[in-house]
């Protein structure tokens, strides 16, 4: 009826000469809006793993190239839509149209409708990026990155730009998630057949033979391919516990196990910093009700056989990559090879309990069975907060007992990871002590702002060249943590900023979003990227894709929010 209305109100119009509504045509720019924002998702999520030209020769210009090409392709759409929805012909009588439009808009709203905490600190975040490019000793390098990994200004300004696109004009959809994850299944994939010396694309043919077991997969060395697989095993880590249809069990299961085979088979150590964010952070989410705690405990199962599953590789495949690192101080554990068989049978226990008590239930009342929603008031969430502050306690003291004290040697294996020194993490702790000892003598502006966007390479070469020759033999153009290369490139704002609109997406997401899946998955996603960064560096192969996600949980939900486009809702029967 009301389409019938409108066409009636046009034609009517028409007829007297009178000026058509242009409530049909703003619909129609809100439409083409949400699809610019639905394609450029889908090429981020899905393109930004899988595109490359020569190989691993210049991954990194490619992919950067390909995301700012489709950010400013998007902006361009984004902003010739909303000219267009402004009328070009009245834009100039803005002092006769606009106030009233304005005062019409902000009618009933309040100020958090209209901007949130996340918006102020991204807003706050893009300043100060700016002022610290403007006012950095070298302005070129410090907007374009070219003397680094590319993340400048530039690059970090379209981040900002996406935000508020996404955040404005995107609606999450389950089978853009779906899509996501059938990308990472290949970059897994890929990943693992290097693990068995396949070079199936021939990637590594003209590789320098010293670096061959250094790349893998579409994304280029291992420490960035841990990162991207990150994202992706944390997001089919969510959906998988959060499923209740068997289908999608299926699915979510074939790619939680491929991505912790592909995370353990990428041979760094960066993969286990996301595991443990991951793990320790999901009992938060899951242990709401005893669904949860056995969809845990499976998980925890399943990675352990993915973890024998390499192990056996190991023994009875001579071709594959040796592991190093963690991985070889877990299997130094004797213990470590019962912990699977342990976790499936504590799973099968669980499931069991739960079988005879719904099976009580069902012979209580009759032989009527009651469905289990998954909301029940069983909640270990606050004591986990407990476990979780005892044990950053207890590895904090393992590190000031091992680097202060010197007893690192009563920790074995783990001394080489408790005890921080210039050689830690394979030279990270010299990086770290150069990051820390060059902001000290900053000047109290530059300790605000930073020395510029990607400026640590430059800093480095001018401040520490003669001892990175003669200790590491090599430049640092990084600091390998995220966060101190943010406080030495853009200062102690910068940082407080970036780590507001982490802290604030992640409250905003659990307050609003908390029983969505694909907007929970999202925000386990982008976080266990940041707890890997404590190690890793930013790049712009995986970081586009982690601010995208970001941005997906901030954003509002389709409804219904469909796993698939065909799939039929309870809210599509109704209507």
């Amino acid at each position: 009826m009301n389409k019938l209305r409108f066409l009636y109100e046009v034609r009517y119009k028409m007829k007297r000469g009178t000026a058509v509504s242009t409530n049909g045509q703003r619909n129609r720019v809100s439409l083409i809006l949400h699809m610019i924002m639905d394609i450029y998702v889908l090429l981020i999520l899905v393109g930004q793993f899988l595109v490359y030209r020569n190989y691993y020769f210049d991954l990194l210009d490619v992919k950067y190239h390909y995301f700012c090409i489709c950010t400013l392709g998007m902006l361009a759409l984004v902003l010739l839509c909303g000219i267009v929805n402004l009328e070009p012909l009245k834009i100039f009588q803005w002092h006769k149209i606009w106030p009233a439009r304005i005062k019409a808009w902000l009618k009933g709203k309040r100020i958090c409708d209209i901007i949130s905490s996340t918006d102020v600190m991204v807003l706050l975040y893009t300043v100060t990026v700016t002022v610290s490019s403007v006012k950095s000793p070298f302005f070129y390098e410090s907007f374009w990155g070219n003397q680094g990994r590319y993340t400048g200004a530039f690059f970090l300004l379209q981040c900002s730009v996406v935000y508020f696109c996404v955040t404005r004009f995107y609606r999450v959809k389950g089978w853009h998630i779906q899509m996501f994850l059938l990308s990472g299944m290949a970059m897994c994939l890929f990943g693992i057949s290097d693990y068995f010396g396949l070079d199936l694309l021939h990637f590594k043919v003209n590789i320098d033979p010293n670096q061959y077991d250094s790349f893998t997969s579409f994304v280029g060395n291992i420490n960035t391919y841990t990162a991207c697989v990150a994202l992706v095993a944390a997001m089919a880590g969510v959906l998988f516990a959060s499923s209740s249809h068997a289908f999608e069990l299926v699915w979510y299961g074939i790619c939680v196990m491929i991505s912790y085979a592909a995370l353990i088979t990428g041979r760094s150590d960066n993969a286990f910093v996301s595991l443990i964010a991951f793990f320790g952070l999901l009992p938060l989410y899951l242990f709401r009700n005893w669904r949860g705690v056995r969809r845990y405990f499976l998980l925890l199962a399943m990675f352990g056989t993915a973890m024998q599953w390499v192990a056996w590789t190991q023994v009875h495949c001579p071709d594959v990559m040796r592991m190093g690192g963690m991985y070889n101080t877990l299997i130094g554990y004797h213990v470590l090879p019962a912990l699977p068989l342990c976790l499936w049978a504590l799973v099968a226990v669980l499931y069991i309990a739960k079988y005879l008590v719904g099976k009580a239930k069902k012979d209580d009342q009759g032989g009527v069975e009651t469905r289990n929603t998954g909301r029940g008031k069983f909640s270990f969430a606050r004591i986990w907060w407990l476990v979780i502050i005892a044990v950053c306690i207890a590895v904090g003291y393992m590190v000031y007992d091992a680097t202060v004290l010197g007893n690192g040697a009563r920790y074995g294996g783990l001394e080489q990871y408790v005890h921080f020194r210039d050689s830690w993490g394979t030279g990270r702790g010299i990086a770290w002590r150069f990051a820390v000892e060059n902001y000290m003598e900053f000047p109290p502006l530059q300790k605000l702002i930073g020395y510029g966007p990607e400026t640590y390479g430059l800093l480095t070469w001018m401040n520490n060249l003669e001892e990175m020759m003669s200790i590491a033999h090599l430049r640092f153009d990084t600091v390998h943590n995220e966060f101190l290369q943010m406080l030495v490139t853009i200062g102690l704002l910068g940082l407080l900023t970036y780590l507001g609109i982490l802290v604030t997406a992640a409250w905003r997401a659990v307050r609003r979003h908390i029983d969505n899946p694909f907007i929970m998955g999202a925000l386990f996603a982008w976080t266990c990227y940041s707890f890997q960064t404590l190690v890793n560096i930013n790049q712009v192969i995986a970081t586009p894709v982690m601010w995208l996600l970001l941005c997906i949980s901030a954003a509002e939900p389709a409804e219904p929010c469909k796993w698939l486009p065909w799939k039929k809702t309870e809210g599509n029967r109704k209507r």
